[in-house]
């Protein structure tokens, strides 16, 4: 009976391995589709009408800002993201509030700021 339950976990363990690798492959290529190779290809064509490789490049950077900024926007308006921006500000309070020896009960953490300097986020 041991020997099949540790199968069966091996085999459980074997399958959430893959099903996570199988993720992260297809995140990383469309990431790559939308992200790299989208406004790669949108500008090499905006590159043939603008003679200016200054103007084509700001305005690829443009693109590609816009694009992430709408990306945020756009998954920001799920529930599951916003609950999670959420807790990242909350921790922000708290590493605050740690950081200036404060304890790290509701009342004195609340009162420090979501931001924190050293967060690139």
């Amino acid at each position: 009976m041991t020997a099949q339950l540790r199968l069966i976990d091996f085999d459980l363990a074997g399958q959430a391995t893959a099903q996570v690798a199988l993720s992260m492959a297809i995140a990383i290529a469309l990431f790559l589709a939308i992200f790299v190779a989208m406004p790669a290809a949108a500008f090499r064509w905006v590159a043939d009408h603008v003679h200016s490789s200054l103007v084509v490049n700001v305005l690829e950077g443009l693109f590609r800002v816009g694009l992430f900024l709408g990306y945020l926007g756009l998954i920001g308006r799920s529930a599951d993201v916003r609950r999670t921006f959420q807790y990242h500000g909350a921790e922000h309070q708290t590493i605050a509030a740690h950081e200036d020896g404060e304890p790290l009960e509701p009342t004195s953490v609340i009162r420090r700021s979501t931001l924190h300097v050293r967060c690139g986020t």
